[in-house]
């Protein structure tokens, strides 16, 4: 995404809040076919666009995205409905299909999140995001040129807010609360849907986004667990002894009621469950 009037070109990752700040600089999403070639490009491929001059003096930025989430996040866009997205078919130019039917499956079929990261460039070229059919998911790749990262300022989808506000600052822009556009309705934190294979399969497919972007991989926060159950207490699951400790009873008894008692343990649990994985 370039804007001329502020002299900022935004290299928009997919999955990592791009559209909210499209909307915000522009008034327009980039995803219509008339903009969508120009949406997701590389920084090599911007550069090529623009030419050198406009790149070497307009303020670029990105924002990247744990990657452990992000591929969560690419997943799961790529999972929606048994016939793909509008989206998709506009991208494509009018080809119908499920971005996730590489291998035939039949209607309503899809892959399950292992079997996605065992496929998983094959897959996300599917989802037609890039024109040039690039794995953005591998995220200094996209925002390197010849072996050097090539934009002004990398925000954080985690700190996406904060960063957005730096970005306005050095452009001009008005300071502009972000709306979400494209909000996941995801329930479940990330780290539910890896198991200790998965999750060290992604630590070394891309090692590099890791290190150089010092991501990590989190566990479900405590306070997501007690949001949780308050939004649904009827949920409450048994708690799984392999991961009790006694000690804590012996600890809360001096500060709680024997139901909060049984609620912290479940707290605690379920944490030291996330923990470990």
């Amino acid at each position: 995404m370039i804007s001329h009037k502020y002299k900022a070109i935004y290299i928009h990752l997919p999955k990592c809040g791009g559209t909210s700040i499209e909307k915000a600089l522009t008034d327009t999403g980039w995803h219509t076919r008339d903009l969508h070639p120009h949406q997701h490009l590389t920084a090599q491929e911007t550069r090529t666009l623009y030419g050198d001059k406009i790149y070497d003096t307009y303020f670029k930025f990105t924002m990247v995205r744990n990657t452990w989430d992000l591929l969560v996040s690419h997943y799961l866009w790529g999972c929606w409905g048994p016939f793909g997205r509008l989206e998709k078919w506009f991208r494509k130019g009018g080809q119908w299909g499920h971005p996730y039917q590489l291998k035939k499956l039949s209607i309503g079929q899809l892959p399950t999140f292992e079997e996605y990261l065992s496929d998983i460039h094959n897959y996300n070229k599917a989802l037609g995001f890039s024109p040039s059919q690039t794995d953005l998911t591998c995220q200094l790749d996209a925002i390197c040129t010849d072996g050097q990262l090539a934009v002004d300022f990398v925000g954080r989808f985690e700190n996406f807010q904060d960063d957005f506000n730096f970005v306005c600052n050095k452009i001009g822009f008005p300071p502009t609360r972000l709306e979400y556009a494209n909000k996941s309705t995801r329930k479940k934190h990330y780290s539910a849907f890896y198991d200790e294979e998965s999750k060290d399969f992604a630590a070394q497919k891309y090692k590099r986004d890791i290190d150089y972007f010092n991501f990590f991989f989190k566990s479900k926060k405590i306070d997501d667990l007690f949001l949780e159950f308050f939004e649904n207490p009827w949920k409450l699951k048994i708690i799984d002894l392999k991961y009790f400790r006694p000690s804590w009873c012996a600890s809360l008894l001096f500060f709680t009621n024997p139901l909060n008692l049984i609620v912290s343990i479940y707290f605690l649990a379920e944490t030291e469950k996330q923990n470990q994985r």
